[in-house]
């Protein structure tokens, strides 16, 4: 047996689709099939199923509390089982009611199996059977069709003769007794064709075509507008003009169908079981389902309902609760118009039968493509109309179908070539009046100056950014908004633009002269005493040399302070005792400017002059670097007291700096 496999690999004697609450591939909608042994009939009850093959064997499964499955067990069948008790017999029919199950075989016998508490096993036993057994009291017959109930069965003979069995509590036996243990003749004054068991309520067709029906009728589902109880014998539906060929019953509803192919519904519709839309929910008078299609096969379960057109497209509608109607793994909701189940498309179903909670299907595949052109049908909110109906009686060729790019290039070839505009030009556009004579008419590029001018945005003033040398003081500016007006900046000293960029560059050395010098003398303290002896003899001379040049400019004071510590500090550190700063090799020409000469200047002017001897010393003293020869603590301390001299006399030059400070800022 093979299950669930792709579709190409069904055979061509088809599958058995399963729908609902089945208890097969754990209720999802599935198919299965018998190798070798095509599947001939189908039947459910309300929560169990079963099939029987070519070769006669019969398989059951689903729920097995009764033992309606016939294994001589209570256990539930996940997938189709052999009922091995009936291996000797080769079964032709199977009807399945709420909880038990019917059987006839080539032979002639029946047999029957599952709850019996009500007769309907025919047995003259008021028990559950799990194991088929026969049934002897009516012989060996062939067997036409069979079919059961809730709690009643019914078996019709190839002659014509219907024999009915089981509960007979709603008249639903139409024998008018309360219980029938053993099966029973039914007369109804002619031969039966059909017959079909509700949960409570019978159905009978007669050879000639006629509509009888007994039982339970809740709910107008026998037909019968002036029967508002129970009908304990069998009634002729005289609303019923035309002949009836098969028959269908569920829970609360009757569907009929005719020798032309049409589908009455009567009874209660609560979930769309009648197929007749929203409008009619219920319905004691047969109504006529529109259905332009010719329908062959009906079954009911308890409130669904399942068709086969001609063509063997499958039609379902009621309620879709475990997804039994067929239209998706997760569309549960109810349907209230016969539509067309679409996992059928490639197939053409044989058989169908309704349960319960579920649904079997057989259904072999296409081999050959079949087009839906060679139908005359439309599908219309889930219900089918002809085609001629809804165009009228003309004649309508088919159109011819071509996408929509084809279709376009058609429609403009039979327009004609588009026709295109002329190509627009400068001379041919007007001037845009919002410029007011901005632009000249006989030359559109022309445009004036001056009034373009006032258009554009003021350029803002350079931001000058505050110092942090000690010497030079900044000013912080602050870039107005464009709406504000800026301030010019006017220049408050007196000094040229050549003086301010030399006087800027004066004190752009003195700062990179200062940091080289301090941290010199750092690196200068580790030095060893050998190196010291080294360069103590040519320091000295260029500090003697320093010292006749400025000793007329020292003040009394000062000459003190020399004298104490002339040899130290003039060996060890006399280029930040000049100037605090020194220029290494990488500025050309840059001027190096001592303590003491910032003292003696009292002038600008003085200052320049100064420049170019002081910056030729300065390429001697380059070119030989004292380092310190007395002790670290003393050399530190006497830094110290020099750093601290030249603070102050910087500070009585302060205000005098301000002014060019800046100015040079500014220029910046």
């Amino acid at each position: 047996m093979a299950a669930d496999f792709n579709e190409e690999e069904i055979p061509e004697c088809g599958a058995v689709f399963t729908f609902g609450r089945t208890r097969f591939a754990e209720n999802m909608n599935s198919k299965f099939w018998i190798k070798n042994d095509a599947i001939i009939a189908i039947a459910c009850g309300d929560e169990h199923s079963a099939v029987v093959s070519s070769s006669g064997r019969l398989y059951t499964f689903g729920s097995n509390d009764w033992g309606q499955l016939g294994h001589g067990h209570s256990k539930v069948c996940s997938k189709p089982t052999f009922v091995k008790a009936l291996k000797q017999e080769k079964v032709m029919l199977v009807a399945c009611g709420r909880s038990h199950t019917l059987v006839a075989t080539e032979s002639g016998c029946l047999y029957s199996f599952g709850a019996g508490s009500e007769g309907q096993l025919g047995l003259d036993l008021i028990q559950n059977v799990n194991a088929p057994h026969r049934i002897d009291t009516v012989g060996k017959q062939q067997y036409k069709m069979l079919s059961c109930g809730t709690e009643h069965s019914a078996a019709l003979t190839t002659n014509g003769c219907l024999y009915v069995w089981g509960s007979d509590s709603e008249g639903q036996l139409g024998l008018e007794c309360d219980e029938c243990r053993t099966p029973a003749v039914l007369d109804i004054g002619c031969k039966v064709k059909y017959v079909a068991c509700g949960y409570y309520h019978t159905a009978i067709v007669s050879e000639d075509g006629k509509l009888y029906t007994c039982g339970e009728a809740d709910g107008g589902k026998l037909g019968l507008p002036d029967q508002l109880d129970s009908c304990v014998r069998p009634r002729r539906v005289a609303a019923m003009k035309e002949k009836v060929c098969a028959v269908a019953c569920g829970n609360s509803h009757t569907a009929v169908s005719t020798e032309s192919g049409k589908v009455y519904m009567i009874g209660s519709g609560d979930c769309g079981q009648l197929g007749l839309g929203t409008s009619i929910l219920n319905c004691d008078m047969l109504q006529l389902v529109n259905i332009m299609k010719q329908i062959t096969t009906i079954s009911c379960g308890e409130n669904h309902t399942a068709c086969i057109t001609d063509t063997g497209h499958l039609l379902t509608c009621g309620n879709g609760k475990h997804g039994k109607l067929g239209h998706g793994d997760n569309n549960f909701h109810n349907t209230f118009t016969l539509t067309r189940v679409k996992r059928f498309v490639k197939f053409t179903v044989k058989q169908v039968a309704c349960g319960g909670c579920h649904m079997l299907v057989i259904a072999v595949p296409n081999r050959q493509d079949e087009s839906d052109s060679e139908e005359s049908v439309a599908m219309s909110s889930g219900r089918w109309q002809d085609a001629s109906e809804l165009m009228g009686s003309k004649s309508v060729s088919p159109r011819q179908s071509l996408s929509a790019r084809d279709r376009r290039r058609s429609q403009n070839a039979a327009q004609g070539p588009l026709f295109s505009l002329q190509p627009i030009g400068r001379a041919s556009l007007q001037p845009l009046d919002s410029l007011n004579g901005l632009i000249d008419s006989s030359n559109s590029r022309s445009v004036d100056r001056h009034t373009v001018a006032k258009f554009e945005k003021p350029k803002l003033p350079d931001i000058s950014v505050p110092s942090h040398f000690p010497h030079q003081v900044g000013i912080a500016s602050v870039k107005p908004n464009a709406d504000e007006d800026v301030p010019e900046v006017s220049e408050e000293s007196g000094l040229s633009e050549s003086e301010n960029e030399e006087e800027t560059e004066r004190h752009d050395s003195n700062r990179t002269s200062r940091n080289e010098t301090e941290q010199t003398i750092v690196q200068r303290l580790d030095v060893d005493d050998e190196d010291e002896g080294e360069t103590e003899d040519e320091d000295e001379e260029e500090e003697e040399d320093e010292d006749d040049e400025d000793e007329d400019e020292e003040d009394d004071d000062d000459e003190d302070d020399d004298d104490e510590g002339n040899e130290d500090v003039k060996q060890t550190e006399s280029p930040s005792a000049q100037g605090l700063s020194t220029t290494s090799d990488d500025h050309d020409g840059g001027g190096v400017e001592s303590g003491k000469d910032d003292e003696e200047e009292t002038s600008r002017q003085n200052r320049r002059d100064d420049d170019d001897d002081k910056g030729k010393r300065n390429e001697t003293k380059n070119k030989s670097e004292t380092t310190p020869s007395q002790s670290r603590f003393s050399k530190l301390k006497f830094w110290k007291r020099k750093r601290k001299d030249v603070q102050v006399q910087d500070d009585g030059q302060s205000s005098q700096q301000s002014q060019t400070s800046s100015n040079v800022c500014n220029i910046l």
